[in-house]
């Protein structure tokens, strides 16, 4: 089953430039072009301009990089009727009066996530130079009050619905927000909350401007909250004396798992705490390093009721013993290791992963979504749930006739009916409506099924650790022979029926884009200059090198088109495009294979 990761980030497309992994020294072409696309309905399409080049030197930066997210919200939700009105009657007093005038195309607000029928509303109240002072607000769908943040401030716990910087959404669905201290984003302050109709401060970190060496992330920064005395370690039942390791347990980028070494001391336990939704499948594997000091473990649910195992293996031989557990709810799941004998080494492994979808526990009953379906489908006889993940169930209808269709329901407080069709497509759009992240499989069906999952062309987030959209680009020569799976930019130079030839491209966007449109800039006169340039979108390809995709048996490739929307994926139905490799295309690569291209609209 493939898994399409998404997430809705608006982008406001102006002029941008071509440039790819900058791993070549020298100059490089950067070619600046303009949209050539249809006007909306009521306003005059710009004018094509003739594209101009001009050398720059490598423009990568090693020590100045910003991962400067957008907040995330989802449009659903922007759209929710009457939340703009409130926001528009409101915005003064949510921001305590400092709701000054904003520059011209400057968005007012931002649904960010929503939770127990309240959407997380931020709104704009000052906009400076790098970031912008918001309203933090919670929408129930009539009313707009304002959210009382619990935040670290100056060495202590403060609640207050003001916050500095752009709150946005991590992929994991927890709201972050990063406040710099300069522009270039390398220092400052980042806090992350979870969202479950009211903010609870999971972490916040900061990283000082006087810290010497290259960029980290924020969320490697030093950590201030929960601190020693912050948060006292958990202690189901009381059973549990002294911690000798106590820890928060995170996972490598694109891993479901990781591997900690470590020992039990005398008259002491040792606590990990990971991160898990409602649903997924936990796997605890402990392998004792000494036949005389043996290591166990336990399994506790974020409200401490200790978790029975639903399958275990144990291997006296080679001192092992796993156990898998399904996780009732949404949070912090600890992990307990204690040992007969003080001193027990051992190889602690954790993986999480999509339990089996079917959970009829967890799942709208079949009688129930009969009834709720015959509101749309009255002629229904039957409903079977095929498919159930989270808050959503996919199953077939069965009408009178003997024809079957596709539904959908949402649990939203109660279950509810989604969506209905005779084709799958459909109830696959109707979910990412919902979640984006959702996978129900709608990429297992032909190449014809193949769906661009983001809005836009041009709206692909920052996905991995560097700071450029889709998966990255080997800034740092860190890419090698083989691309790995994710969302690549950059440029088709051959495709036959078993190979992909693609040269990648890194896509700047933020502070970064701002410097090298500034140094672009700098090497053309200014009588040369073609209009604007927004740093939404900005291309850098300093190296022509060319690496092999293999081509996966339903490969599809489609080229966008231009709409009163923007730059979309045109559909199923033109899935055999032969790219032209003169301009940018979106690679998607899964299980090491191509399974899709988009190739940018056509300019110029």
């Amino acid at each position: 089953m493939r898994r399409m990761v998404a997430v809705s980030i608006v982008v406001a497309m102006g002029v941008f430039a071509a440039c790819g992994d900058p791993e070549s020294q020298g100059s490089t072409q950067v070619t600046q072009q303009t949209e050539d696309r249809p006007a909306p309905s009521g306003s005059v399409a710009p004018a094509p301009s003739e594209a101009t080049t001009a050398p720059i030197d490598d423009p990568a930066p090693t020590t100045e990089i910003s991962v400067d997210s957008e907040p995330a919200g989802t449009s659903a939700d922007v759209g929710a009727p009457g939340l703009a009105e409130a926001v528009a009657a409101q915005r003064v007093g949510l921001c305590g009066g400092l709701g000054a005038e904003l520059p011209e195309g400057a968005p007012t607000f931002e649904a960010l996530v929503s939770s127990g029928g309240v959407t997380l509303v931020s709104v704009l109240c000052e906009l400076f130079a790098y970031q912008g002072t918001h309203a933090l607000a919670g929408w129930d769908g009539a009313e707009l009050s304002p959210m009382q943040v619990e935040q670290w401030s100056r060495g202590a716990l403060v609640d207050d619905p003001l916050i500095l910087g752009y709150p946005f959404v991590e992929e994991d669905g927890t709201v972050a927000n990063l406040e710099k201290a300069r522009g270039i984003g390398d220092c400052g302050q980042y806090q992350s909350w979870e969202f479950t109709g009211t903010m609870v401060l999971l972490e916040a970190r900061v990283r000082s401007c006087d810290v010497e060496g290259d960029y980290t992330a924020p969320e490697t920064w030093d950590l201030v909250y929960p601190s020693d005395g912050a948060e006292p370690p958990r202690n189901p039942g009381g059973v549990y004396g002294d911690y000798g390791v106590y820890e928060r347990v995170s996972f490598p980028a694109g891993s479901s798992g990781t591997t900690i070494s470590d020992a039990v001391a005398q008259g002491t336990v040792n606590g990990y705490l990971l991160e898990a939704g409602a649903g997924q499948l936990m796997t605890v594997t402990i392998t004792s390093q000494h036949a005389d000091f043996t290591a166990m473990f336990e399994v506790y649910a974020p409200d401490d009721t200790r978790l029975p195992a639903e399958g275990s293996v144990e291997d006296s031989e080679a001192l092992t013993s796993s156990a898998s557990f399904t996780l009732p709810a949404d949070g912090e799941y600890l992990v307990v290791v204690s040992a007969e004998r003080g001193g027990s080494p051992y190889v602690l492994e954790f993986e999480i992963t999509s339990a089996d979808p079917f959970r009829a526990d967890v799942c709208v009953d079949e009688g129930t979504a009969l009834d709720l379906a015959r509101t749309e489908y009255p002629e229904l006889n039957a409903v079977t749930i095929d498919l159930c993940k989270g808050p959503i169930a996919v199953g077939t209808g069965f009408l009178a006739s003997g024809d079957a269709i596709s539904v959908a329901f949402v649990e939203n407080g109660s279950w509810q009916f989604l969506a209905g069709s005779f084709g799958f497509r459909s109830i696959c759009e109707a979910v990412w409506a919902i979640d984006p992240l959702m996978d129900i499989g709608c990429g297992v069906t032909d190449a014809t099924g193949w769906m661009w999952p983001y809005s836009t062309y041009f709206e692909v987030p920052q996905l991995g650790e560097e700071p450029v959209r889709g998966s990255g680009c080997g800034v740092s020569g860190q890419l090698g022979d083989t691309i790995p799976d994710g969302v690549w930019n950059g440029y088709v130079q051959g495709l036959t029926a078993t190979t992909l030839l693609f040269d990648v491209a890194c896509v700047y966007y933020g502070d970064i884009a701002e410097d090298l449109i500034d140094e672009h800039l700098a090497t053309i006169p200014e009588d040369e200059i073609l209009g604007d340039f927004n740093p939404s979108y900005w291309i850098v390809n300093t190296s022509e090198r060319v690496r092999e995709v293999p081509v996966a048996w339903d490969f599809a490739s489609r080229a966008a088109v231009w709409t009163d929307y923007g730059c979309e994926d045109p559909g199923p139905g033109e899935d055999d495009y032969l790219p032209t490799g003169w301009f940018d295309s979106w690679l998607i690569i899964e299980n090491g294979e191509a399974v899709f291209l988009l190739e940018s609209c056509h300019y110029g």
